[in-house]
Formats: C-alpha cells, structure tokens, sequence
C-alpha cells in the first residue's frame, strides 16, 4: 500500500486538536541543515528545496505568510499534532466548496478537517476505482489536487518528506527517510538517530544554540553514512544560492519595468527613455542569463529537457531579439512587445519543480533565515 495515502485510518486520532497558539518566537540558524542532501525523481536536491516544494504543494506557496519553507517543513515534521489542526490547505473556488459541502465562507482547511469530512473522502476513494482510461471531470481533478496535498502533508507530518540517507549499494537507489530510519535496527545508523532526536528535542525546547549544535552532529552522522553517490558541497551551495535569490523571478520583475518603459520610449518618443529602457532589459537578460547558467550547473546538462526550460530559453531569445532590434533597428515597438512576451515566459509556473523562540514554531516565525 502507499504509505503517503495511510492518512484515512489515523482520521480518529486528530478530532480533539485544537488550533495551534501564535507566539513570539526567535528564528534558528538553519544553514547546516538548508544543505541535508536526500534523493527525490531522479534527483538530488538539498533539503531548501524539497521544503520549498512540499510546502508550495500544500499551501500554494512556498513561503507561505512569510515563513521559511525549511523551517515549516521541520515544525511539521517535529510538532504534527499541532500542525494537523492548522488551516494550511486553500480551497479557494466557492462551487468546489459547495459540491464538497464544506463551509461557504472558508477557504483554507486543515488537515483534520479535511480527512475528517466524509463528502470528500468518499469522492478521494471513489478516484481510486475510477476507469483509468477515462479522463477525469473538472471535479474529479480537483479532488484528486486536494488528495495530492493532503496525502504531501501526511508524508511531512509522518517523517517521510525528508530521506537524507543515501543506498549504500546504489548510486540510483532509494535514499531511506527520517521515518524508516527510526524503524530501521541497522547499527551503522544509530549515530544519526541519536542526532536527529536530538535536534527535535532543541527545535521543540526552543534553544537555538542547542539546535545549531545538533545540526552540525546529523550533517556530521549523515557524512559518516557509506553511499556510491552523493551530491557535492558545490553542487548543493549552487542549488541554494538560485533558491535565494530566484533569478527567474528576478528577471521577470526587471523585465516589467522593461515592457513599461519600452512602452513610454514608443509613445514620447524621448532619447533617455530609450537608453534606460535598453538598460533594463539588458539587466533582466543578464538575470536570465545567470538564471539558466544556475540551472545548467544543478542538472548537469542543457535546461531544456520539460516545458518550464523549453519557456525558459523562449524567453533568452525574446530578450536577446529585444536587444538587437533596438541596438540595430532602432525600433521601439519591438524591444516592448519582445520584453512583454519575454517576461510572460519568465512568469510561468508550468512545470518548474525540479521544488528568539522557534519551538514549536507555530506559525509564528516570519523571517527567512540562514
């Protein structure tokens, strides 16, 4: 059976949370654990952004209401109690709502709320005896989304979204969880168990010196652990320098002003606005640029192997179109309409995964770190 769709039979366990309470809170230095390597779809990717995928996949976001994705994805998978009785889910479309029988004027739902609704769990098991040749209606899709998140946050909450521990045998197999370590007896892992619970118990006691301590102890056990493959520091640190500083989405801002400022070049028809119009673009191209070049380096070959990269480069060749017809052909209305399309490109979200107190960190802390 899957275990990331075992969440129905715990439904009984979640009736008696209640909301988790807001508090003040100091943010943990979290660059130790930002870089935990795991394996996920034939990839390797520091912890940053499998947190960052998990929690867009649940929230929609990947910092939601501001908060550290890697710190989100620890307090769910070091305080789950609290966190099941969270609103953390949208359901933003009304006839959905309706047609699920939940609340009108409610959009975000727990996950004990949600599992606990019968309306929706008969329609997420009758997905699983659906024709498979048929191709699912507008609400079937919509409840199989809702289960996709559902079923994300259960691996969370039950240790399985964090699988830091490489196969010793296989370079291409599968990396073990947080989870199936602490069922596993192998005595090899018993170093790392000891420093993962330990990092628990600073996250959940809110001292942050202590947790910075325990950090270092599971990155130290984890690279005690044999493996065939594991990614290099390098590799990780790029990875994690393009998740800071979002080049595509750096690029997409600059190449709005570009557009605008294209646009008002064209209609006054003024030689400065020209120029710095010019200069805008050239500084999203170069962010564009720089955002391919990150990508490259993570994946190891050409970004252009699914439809997020294939826009991608659509994109670099706008802008650089852009570029030459003002430089060559001196006309504005090409750089502006180039630039516009160029950003739409940058915009797109088809396809683009790869992904002081703090304890029990209760929605509470707003502030990136690390």
């Amino acid at each position: 059976m899957n275990r990331l769709a075992a969440w129905v039979p715990m439904s009984s366990l979640f009736a008696s949370l209640s909301p988790s309470a807001r508090r003040t809170c100091r943010v943990p230095r979290l660059t130790a654990v930002r870089g935990i390597g795991g394996a996920t779809d034939g990839r390797w990717p520091p912890l940053d952004t499998v947190a960052r995928d998990v929690v867009k996949t649940v929230t929609g976001d990947a910092t939601y209401e501001g908060h550290d994705p890697v710190l989100l994805l620890l307090a769910w998978t070091f305080d789950s109690r609290s966190w099941m009785a969270e609103p953390l889910i949208k359901i933003g479309n009304a006839e959905l709502r309706g047609e699920l029988q939940l609340p009108a004027d409610q959009t975000r739902f727990s996950f004990a709320e949600l599992i606990n609704h019968q309306p929706l769990t008969e329609k997420i098991q009758a997905l699983a005896t659906r024709d498979g040749s048929r191709k699912m209606d507008p609400l079937e899709s919509k409840v199989s989304g809702i289960h996709e998140k559902l079923n994300t946050l259960n691996a969370a909450f039950r240790g399985y979204a964090i699988n830091p521990i490489p196969d010793p045998q296989d370079a291409r197999g599968a990396w073990l969880a947080i989870a199936e370590m602490n069922q596993s007896s192998a005595p090899q892992l018993e170093p790392l168990r000891q420093a993962w619970a330990q990092l628990k118990r600073t996250f959940l006691a809110d001292d942050a010196a202590a947790f910075a301590r325990a950090s270092s102890s599971v990155t130290d056990a984890l690279a005690a652990l044999p493996a065939l493959y594991r990614p290099s520091p390098g590799k990780i640190a790029v990875e994690l320098r393009s998740n800071r500083i979002q080049p595509f989405r750096t690029a997409w801002q600059i190449m709005v002003a570009g557009a605008v400022l294209a646009a008002l070049a064209a209609l006054v028809r003024k030689r400065a606005l020209d120029v710095v119009a010019m200069v805008v673009m050239v500084g999203g191209f170069a962010a564009l640029c720089y955002g391919l070049y990150l990508r490259w380096q993570i994946a190891g070959r050409i970004p252009a192997a699914n439809m997020f990269e294939s826009l991608l480069f659509l994109s670099w060749g706008m802008g650089a179109f852009a570029i030459l017809s003002m430089l060559v052909f001196k006309d504005r209305t090409v750089p502006m309409t180039a630039s516009a399309m160029g950003r739409s490109r940058c915009s797109s979200r088809t396809c683009c995964r790869w992904t002081v107190s703090f304890a029990p960190f209760r929605r509470c802390c707003a502030t990136r770190s690390g």
